[in-house]
C-alpha cells in the first residue's frame, strides 16, 4: 500500500512566515496558444521539504550534493502521544533506534488550520534527543511539524546537518503508518541550493498500519 506523506502545494497552503508563499501564474493558455504552462514561485523550504547541510552549516553539501542513497529505504516510525503546544521531544521519549532513517509522528498536521499554533507552538527536538539520534547512526530525520527546532538558536539543525544527517520537515499522514515502513523522499536537483520541496511516500503492507 502506498501512502503519500507530502503536503499539497497551493498558493493558500500553510506557509511559515519566515519563508515565501507559493505563487502560480499561468503564462500560456490552451485556448490561446495550444498548450498550458505556469510560472511557479517556491521557497526552497516550501511545504514538505528537505534541508541540505548547507542550510545551516557553512561550506557543507548543498541539496544537489547530498548522498542519494539516503532518499529511499527502510524507516523507523516513532509515534509520540499526548503532544501539546510547544512540546520538547527529549531523549527519554525516544525508543531504541533500529534504522538509519527515523520519522517522528506527532500528529501536528491536524493543527494546520490554526496558523499561529501550527508555526508558533509546534513540537520540536531537544539537543539531547538529536545527539541520541546521531549516536544511534541516524542519517535522515523526518518530522510532521514545521521544524525540528522551536525558535532560534537552531542548535538541533546545526547538530544534525553538521553531522551530515538530512532533515525532512512538514511531513503528513504519518499517523497512517505503523512502526516501520519503506520510505522514499526525493528533492529536486537544485544546484547549489540549501534545500528543496520533496515528494515523500511510504509503502507498507496492509497489516502494518497503526
Amino acid at each position: 500500500m502506498w501512502i503519500d506523506l507530502t503536503m499539497p502545494i497551493t498558493p493558500s497552503m500553510p506557509t511559515n512566515p519566515d519563508h515565501v508563499a507559493p505563487t502560480f501564474a499561468p503564462y500560456a493558455r490552451l485556448e490561446e496558444v495550444g498548450w498550458e504552462a505556469t510560472h511557479v514561485t517556491l521557497s526552497s523550504h516550501t511545504g514538505t521539504h528537505m534541508d541540505a547541510p548547507s542550510h545551516f552549516v557553512p561550506g557543507a553539501p548543498t541539496i544537489d550534493r547530498v548522498p542519494i542513497d539516503l532518499f529511499t529505504g527502510p524507516a523507523q516510525v516513532i509515534h509520540l502521544s499526548d503532544i501539546h503546544d510547544g512540546q520538547a521531544i527529549g531523549r527519554e521519549q525516544l525508543p531504541d533506534i533500529s534504522s538509519s532513517r527515523v520519522l517522528l509522528c506527532t500528529g501536528w498536521p491536524a493543527r494546520a488550520s490554526d496558523h499561529d499554533a501550527f508555526f508558533g507552538r509546534h513540537p520540536y527536538l531537544t539537543e539531547d534527543a538529536a545527539d541520541y539520534l546521531l549516536r544511534s547512526g541516524v542519517r535522515l530525520v523526518g518530522i510532521d511539524s514545521p521544524s525540528v527546532d522551536y525558535h532560534p538558536p537552531s542548535a538541533v539543525h546545526v547538530a544534525l546537518l553538521g553531522a551530515g544527517t538530512l532533515i525532512v520537515e512538514n511531513l503528513v499522514n504519518l499517523t497512517q503508518l505503523g512502526a516501520e515502513c519503506e520510505f522514499s523522499v526525493f528533492p529536486l536537483l537544485l544546484v547549489t541550493l540549501d534545500g528543496s520541496p520533496v515528494r515523500a511516500i511510504a509503502t507498507i503492507s496492509d497489516g502494518s498500519k497503526a
